[in-house]
């Protein structure tokens, strides 16, 4: 396989989910590793050999590997950004505007059965990123009280802040935590 066809289909093991965006740069890292062995004795490399160390990010140790959380998820968003799925869905991280307590805070939508109970579908947006798009809107549609629902998003007083039931059984519930 050639390198551009390795590369790629790294890429896209992480753009699926297959494997996580660390394992994705370490699988990188060693496919370089192994192409610059390859280069310097002008042979096959011996793919035992590879360097599986994580890359470093600025402020870091050169060579060390990744051990914190914050490195994991600056690793995550340098791939994402890399392989243009920035904001596709991938593992949920909780990252929004601080709550009072210094929590992270979330806008949840469920959307399910109300007979069974069961959601078919959960999603959870970064209360920041609901915001943005609330400023969004209110851009396209002036007319639209924007500015009263967004004070209720920061508020976060209403629990729910929005509950609907349809006739035919389907449940729409919007949360802020």
């Amino acid at each position: 396989m050639s390198q551009r066809t390795e590369r790629a289909a790294i890429l896209a093991d992480i753009e699926q989910g297959r494997i996580t965006a660390v394992e994705g740069i370490r699988q990188l890292t060693a496919l370089d590793a192994a192409l610059q062995a390859e280069s310097t004795d002008g042979g096959e490399p011996d793919r035992g050999d590879a360097v599986l160390d994580a890359p470093t990010f600025p402020g870091s140790v050169v060579g060390s590997p990744i051990r914190s959380e914050h490195h994991e998820h600056e690793t995550a968003r340098a791939v994402a950004k890399a392989t243009g799925t920035a904001g596709t869905a991938g593992p949920t991280r909780t990252v929004g505007t601080s709550g009072a307590a210094g929590a992270r805070r979330v806008l949840r939508l469920r959307i399910g059965d109300a007979s069974t109970g069961g959601d078919r579908l959960r999603v959870s947006l970064p209360l920041g990123l609901a915001e943005a798009g609330m400023r969004l809107l209110s851009r396209l549609d002036p007319q639209g009280d924007w500015s009263s629902l967004t004070a209720a998003l920061r508020d976060g007083d209403h629990d729910p802040l929005f509950e609907l039931e349809s006739a035919d059984g389907e449940r729409v519930v919007v949360t802020v935590e």
